[in-house]
């Protein structure tokens, strides 16, 4: 377990209720930057330890040619772990070691820091000059995360390529806006995708880290 590295991965409230209801148990980010794909780097070389390389051509004289890149998987490789940065508050402050949070879909939790000095904040900072503030996700320190998940698979593949299994792991379709506009797995994936990284990432058919995961401590 030594080798095991924890990273931040940020999801949004229907997402987080997904993945405690035991429905989302996939996650999939783009592995190519616009200026990557704008470059021509499209032809995709196996996956070994999280790590991937693309060229610009379909051959191996590419290599030499057209040069290459090597690309990581942002959330490590199988066995690392993702805790979950999520939209919170702190809603009361118990002690100097302690403060009550709580969280968008309505949970509240206890959890304790060592000091102030620990988390990043000061005297003046907002947890206690304005407690009851939301925060933004990807402000959330690890002390304050509820979730934490471990990465059992990672693959690449194009983001049209899901199948209808994944499109189910990946829950978008029990979204409630999806559940009301009663949605296929597939479309609602599709939907949630263009929602988040815009229509041409679709229709391009963009190259995708595609992580799955299993929870193994939330509170």
């Amino acid at each position: 377990m030594s080798d095991v590295k924890e990273r931040p991965i940020i999801l949004t409230a229907q997402e987080v209720n997904a993945v405690l209801a035991g429905d989302k148990t996939q996650y999939r980010v783009l592995s190519l930057t616009d200026e990557q794909v704008a470059d021509g780097y499209q032809h995709c070389y196996g996956v070994a330890s999280g790590e991937v390389i693309f060229t610009k051509e379909e051959s191996n004289e590419s290599f030499v040619r057209d040069g290459y890149v090597s690309v990581k998987c942002p959330f490590g490789k199988i066995g690392d772990r993702l805790w979950v940065q999520e939209q919170y508050r702190p809603i009361e402050s118990l002690s100097a070691s302690e403060i009550r949070l709580e969280y968008v879909g309505g949970k509240e939790i206890v959890v304790k820091y060592k000091n102030l000095e620990d988390i990043g904040a000061s005297a003046n900072d907002d947890y206690v000059s304005n407690i009851s503030k939301w925060r933004n996700a990807e402000t959330m320190p690890r002390w304050a995360s509820r979730l934490l998940l471990e990465i059992t698979d990672i693959r690449i593949e194009r983001v049209k390529d899901i199948k209808l299994g994944d499109a189910v792991a990946e829950a978008c379709f029990k979204f409630p806006d999806n559940l009301r506009l009663v949605l296929t797995p597939l479309v609602a994936f599709s939907n949630c995708w263009m929602e988040k990284h815009g229509d041409e990432s679709w229709n391009r058919n963009d190259w995708v880290w595609v992580i799955e995961f299993k929870v193994i401590k939330e509170s």
